[in-house]
C-alpha cells in the first residue's frame, strides 16, 4: 500500500497532528544546533550528547504521535508500533531527567545516582507495560468517579458549546435538576463527544488506551502521563527550585560567580519549563471535559511548546556553559 492509498481513521484528530509537528520542529531546529557545539571537556561531550539524544527520542515520538492522530488515533490493544510509542513516551522525560542530573547535581556521585534512578524507572515501567499490568486488579484503586454539578453551575456553563451538557441535562431531569456525571472507564478517544456521559451501552463498552478513565492500566496513555508526565515533572520542579536556591546561597569570587549566575538563569528557566509542563497535564483532563479528547491535547500541546523551547534552550547553554568553563580553566593554567 502506497502513500496514496492512506486513508484518515474515523477518529482522526488533525489539530493534534499539527501541534505534534510543531513540537517536532523545535527539537529538529535544536539537535541541528547542538550538532555545531563543539565542547572541550569530557563533562561537555556527555552534555552534548544527552542533549542530543533527547532530542533525537523527542523527534522520533512526537513524529509517531502525529501519524497516530491522524491514522491511528484511537487503540484499544497493545500492538508492536503501540508499545514503542508508548516506550519513546517514558523514554523522554527520562532521558531528559537524565540530561539535566549532569547539570544540576552538586557532585558526580549524585549525578549518577539520580541517572541511575531515572533510567531504572524506564526500565521497570517498560517491563510492566509489556505484560499489561492493571495496577486495579491488585490494588483497591476506583473503576468509576462521579461528580455532581448544582443546577446553579450547570445554568452558568455555556450549553451551545459543551455537546454533551443537553445530552446529560435531559438524562438527570431536566433543567432546575442536579448533573451528575460518572465516568465508568470507558475509552473517551472512542466516544463522539456530546455521548461521553451516556449511559447507552454502544457508547459505555467502547474503550481506547488513549482517553479512558479511569484507567490503571500501565500501558495506557492516561497512566503514563500520570507518572511520567505530571509526576517527573513535579519531581523536575523540586529539583531545580532547589538547586537554583543552593546556588543563590554560595559565596564566590567574581569569575565563579559570574558562571554561577548564568547557571541560575538556566535553573530558573527550567524551574519554569517544568512548572508550564505541570500545569498542561494536571489540567489535561479539564481540557478534555469542555473541549473533548482533540481539544485536551491540543492544550497540553500549545503548553509544552514554550515548555520544550526553554528545556531545549537550557541544556544548549549548559554544554555552551562548559565549553566556556573549560576555555577559562585553560587560560588559568
Amino acid at each position: 500500500m502506497g502513500l496514496g492509498d492512506l486513508v484518515l481513521a474515523e477518529m482522526a484528530r488533525p489539530s493534534n497532528c499539527a501541534t505534534d509537528l510543531l513540537l517536532c520542529v523545535i527539537h529538529l531546529a535544536f539537535l541541528a544546533r547542538q550538532w555545531k557545539l563543539q565542547p572541550i571537556s569530557p563533562h561537555g561531550y556527555e552534555l552534548r550528547a544527552l542533549a542530543a539524544s533527547y532530542s533525537v527520542v523527542c523527534i522520533i515520538w512526537q513524529a509517531q504521535g502525529a501519524w497516530n492522530h491522524l491514522f491511528n488515533p484511537i487503540p484499544s490493544t497493545m500492538t508492536c508500533a503501540y508499545f514503542i510509542y508508548l516506550a519513546l513516551g517514558a523514554l523522554c522525560p527520562s532521558l531528559y531527567g537524565v540530561a539535566i542530573s549532569a547539570d544540576i547535581q552538586p557532585s558526580p556521585h549524585a549525578i549518577r545516582r539520580c541517572q541511575l534512578a531515572f533510567a531504572f524507572m524506564w526500565v521497570l515501567y517498560v517491563a510492566l507495560a509489556a505484560v499489561e499490568l492493571d495496577l486495579a486488579d491488585h490494588f483497591p484503586l476506583p473503576r468509576t468517579q462521579e461528580l455532581t454539578i448544582s443546577p446553579t453551575v450547570v445554568s452558568w456553563l455555556p450549553a451551545q458549546m459543551i455537546p454533551w451538557l443537553p445530552h446529560a441535562v435531559a438524562a438527570s431531569g431536566g433543567p432546575g435538576h442536579p448533573v451528575t456525571l460518572r465516568w465508568d472507564g470507558r475509552g473517551y478517544g472512542a466516544v463522539p463527544f456530546e455521548h461521553a456521559f451516556s449511559a447507552d451501552a454502544v457508547y459505555a463498552e467502547r474503550f481506547d488506551l488513549i482517553a479512558g478513565h479511569p484507567c490503571w492500566k500501565v500501558h495506557s496513555f492516561p497512566f503514563l502521563f500520570l507518572v511520567f508526565g505530571l509526576g517527573l515533572n513535579c519531581a523536575f520542579t523540586a529539583k531545580t527550585l532547589g538547586a537554583y536556591r543552593r546556588l543563590a546561597l554560595e559565596d564566590m569570587t567574581y569569575e565563579p560567580y559570574c558562571a554561577a549566575s548564568r547557571r541560575r538563569s538556566r535553573f530558573f528557566w527550567w524551574f519554569v519549563a517544568h512548572g508550564l509542563t505541570t500545569t498542561g497535564v494536571a489540567f489535561m483532563p479539564v481540557a478534555m471535559l469542555f473541549t473533548g479528547v482533540s481539544g485536551g491535547i491540543d492544550w497540553m500541546h500549545c503548553v509544552m511548546i514554550p515548555a520544550m523551547y526553554l528545556q531545549c534552550w537550557g541544556l544548549e547553554d549548559a554544554v555552551l556553559s562548559s565549553i566556556e568553563e573549560a576555555k577559562n580553566s585553560k587560560k588559568a593554567s
